[in-house]
């Protein structure tokens, strides 16, 4: 009874807000682009809504570069290379993460309201293109919300519903063919609130570990983890920051073209 009350309480007074994190490549070679649309005029096309996109960057270290903003037209989107926003914020970071919250009119909170009064909120996922100079191109979607905060909520509240850290192994399901002179790289991204410790291993279905490394991942912050065994891989994480905390990898060959996922 208790818990439904708190419950009916929040959630008549507040929209909860999930931002989501990504990873950005930012070298002399390879870019990224962010990608994401204004979601709350498709949901409701009878209004003409806006959108506020607020991003935040932070580098490896996961140590803040900025923030940046934009609004976002009805039924637009933004598409905005990340090299632009980090020379704005004058950052030469070359690594990092970006966290992108998206912010409703008041108008929309109220049709949420009145639509799923007890369970109303708002998720932000969007896509990252990845490419560099000789033609590789990868549109890859982020995996994880942010989970250092709820957003659109006082933060004591924030804290209360945040997701606890998870001592969960992961293990990829799938193989990667490597080649002579090939190499895969896993990005490993902190989204808890707390500061990381992790083992990471690269592993052969017949031969087991090829590569171990211990890692401690500031909040925010990245680490990256190459392998360039000849034969097939897979990545392990024990454990992963939370339950869908999964890395990303890129496989480069040996012309240096490149190819990038998740998981």
């Amino acid at each position: 009874m208790i818990l439904n009350f708190t419950k009916q309480l929040f959630f008549g007074r507040y929209i909860p807000r999930f931002a989501y994190t990504h990873i950005f490549l930012n070298s002399a070679m390879r870019h990224s682009m962010l990608h994401v649309q204004n979601p709350f005029s498709f949901f409701w096309p009878n209004e003409s809504l806006e959108a506020r996109a607020e991003i935040s960057l932070n580098d490896a270290n996961g140590k803040m570069i900025g923030k940046w903003q934009k609004t976002i037209p009805p039924f637009g989107m933004l598409a905005i290379s990340i090299q632009e926003i980090l020379s704005e914020l004058r950052s030469t970071a070359e690594l990092g993460t970006i966290t992108l919250d998206l912010v409703p009119p008041k108008k929309y909170e109220k049709y949420l309201h009145s639509l799923n009064r007890s369970d109303a909120r708002i998720a932000s996922p969007f896509w990252m293109r990845f490419f560099d100079d000789l033609g590789s191109q990868a549109y890859v979607h982020s995996i994880e919300a942010d989970r250092t905060r709820i957003y659109g909520v006082p933060r004591i509240i924030s804290r209360f519903i945040s997701k606890k850290d998870s001592r969960v192994t992961w293990s990829s399901d799938r193989t990667i063919r490597l080649d002579v002179g090939e190499s895969a790289t896993a990005y490993i991204v902190n989204h808890s609130r707390k500061k990381h410790t992790c083992t990471a291993s690269w592993n052969s279905p017949t031969s087991g570990e090829i590569k171990v490394g211990n890692f401690i991942i500031s909040r925010k912050g990245i680490v990256e983890f190459s392998v360039d065994y000849p034969g097939e891989v897979f990545l392990s994480v024990d454990p992963v920051s939370t339950l869908n905390a999964k890395p990303y990898v890129l496989v480069q060959t040996v012309s240096r073209q490149f190819a990038l996922t998740h998981g």
